[in-house]
Formats: structure tokens, C-alpha cells, sequence
């Protein structure tokens, strides 16, 4: 059983935005879909117990959350949604290459595409 998420563009049909469609495809290739989740309102000292959960691991472990979880990751990766954290990772190893080429420079050295014996020796000078 793997999870699975599509999403239906809906721009075709003159609407901004999307169809979600989740489910769980089955090792017989038939599919068990899920459908609208039910919101339940809680104040805000009201505790949530376990049947508040909307997956549980401990009920399911076949159908796992984390399994469940990268299938809407990857989803929402199709359609250009980036986790916020990839952001600033993206930075860090954009300053890190210029880093490099700057020392590169200073040192007079070209970026070696394949670092040999002979390039170790060119670089060791």
C-alpha cells in the first residue's frame, strides 16, 4: 500500500487553485480515497486526546504518517510549494560557492574539474 495525493488544477475550469485528492493505492492497483476531514472546533483549554488525532501510527502502521506526510510533501513540491527551510540552506551553499570561487581567485588557482596527481601537484605549488 503506498499513499497517494493528486492535484487537479482547476485554472482549466476558469478557478484559481486546486482539487486535493488523497488516498492510499492498494497492492491490487484499487484505491481507498479519503475524503473531506472533519473539523471539530476546541477552546483553548480543551485537551485532544487520541481520537482527535487524524492518523494514528499506533491504529495504522501500514499506513503510515510519515508516509503519509511525504506524499503531500512531494505533492506540494509538484506544484512549486517549498518547505521554508530550504531557503535559507539554499543561501548558505550559494555564499558558500562564491566563497570558494573568491579563494580560488586570490589563490590563482582555476576550479579543477578532476583532481588528479598532476592537478594535486599544479595546486601544491
Amino acid at each position: 500500500m503506498k499513499w497517494r495525493v493528486y492535484l487537479d488544477p482547476l485554472i482549466k475550469f476558469g478557478h484559481p487553485g486546486y482539487r486535493l485528492f488523497v488516498g492510499i493505492e492498494n497492492q491490487d492497483g484499487s484505491f481507498d480515497v479519503m475524503n473531506a476531514p472533519l473539523m471539530q472546533h476546541h477552546s483553548p483549554m480543551m485537551t485532544m486526546g487520541e481520537k482527535d488525532a487524524l492518523m494514528d501510527d499506533s491504529k495504522h502502521p501500514t499506513e503510515g504518517v510519515r508516509d503519509f506526510l511525504q506524499a503531500m510533501s512531494d505533492a506540494a513540491w509538484d506544484i512549486g510549494i517549498r518547505p521554508k527551510q530550504i531557503e535559507s540552506h539554499a543561501s548558505e551553499l550559494r555564499a558558500t560557492k562564491y566563497h570558494l570561487e573568491d579563494m580560488r581567485k586570490i589563490a590563482g588557482v582555476d576550479a579543477p574539474r578532476n583532481i588528479g596527481v598532476e592537478n594535486t601537484r599544479t595546486l601544491a605549488r
